[in-house]
């Protein structure tokens, strides 16, 4: 279905800028299958690399990714700094729980050191302790990538990854300055692994 309508009801006799709303609702092929279970588990850098502008981003990527979540989907949130902290543990993706994570992003400020490989490995702990074989294990590492605590080692986190892709838990890394989908100090790693 398309369907178009300009932002006033009639059409100036001389030329002018108008703005047009154009909607198009594509229908589900038939015989679609609905999409697979995800289980997420949302990794927050809050150390103190990430304040200002690069938390904010962080934690509104994060209020979208729980926003789509959907019916038999199931999520939790892991912040880190020097410390890792676990606001919602693996839950599954009910309006409420939704709107309670949300709440509790709103507490996390920036402080502290980078730990980095705890918080990641704590999001898959929490992904793979709930996932069934019919369902996608991610987790989404929202970070700057400035590991300086704890695991630091790109070839120890690299390693890490690897195990976790055998347990069917992938990551999605988000990075800032650095490439997405590189190690701390740069160097690329294969695969989805973390920063």
């Amino acid at each position: 279905m398309f369907n178009a309508r300009p932002d006033r009801p009639s059409l100036p006799a001389e030329p002018s800028e108008r703005l047009l709303r154009v909607e198009i609702k594509v229908p589900r092929p038939e015989g679609s299958q609905a999409r697979k279970p995800v289980h997420l588990s949302l990794v927050i850098d809050r150390s103190g690399s990430m304040s200002g502008e690069k938390l904010r981003l962080a934690l509104e990527a994060a209020r979208q990714a729980i926003r789509t979540l959907q019916p038999g989907d199931r999520f939790s949130v892991v912040t880190f700094d020097h410390q890792v902290e676990v606001p919602i543990p693996s839950t599954e993706a009910t309006p409420g729980a939704r709107l309670r994570a949300e709440a509790a992003l709103d507490t996390v400020t920036a402080r502290g050191n980078t730990d980095l490989g705890g918080g990641w490995l704590r999001g898959c702990a929490e992904v793979g302790a709930h996932l069934p074989e019919d369902a996608i294990g991610r987790v989404l590492l929202l970070t700057d990538g400035q590991a300086n605590h704890g695991i630091t080692s790109p070839d120890e986190l690299t390693s890490r990854a690897r195990s976790q892709r055998l347990r069917r838990v992938t990551t999605i890394p988000r990075s800032g300055p650095r490439r997405t989908g590189s190690t701390p100090s740069g160097t690329p790693i294969q695969g989805r692994c973390p920063p």
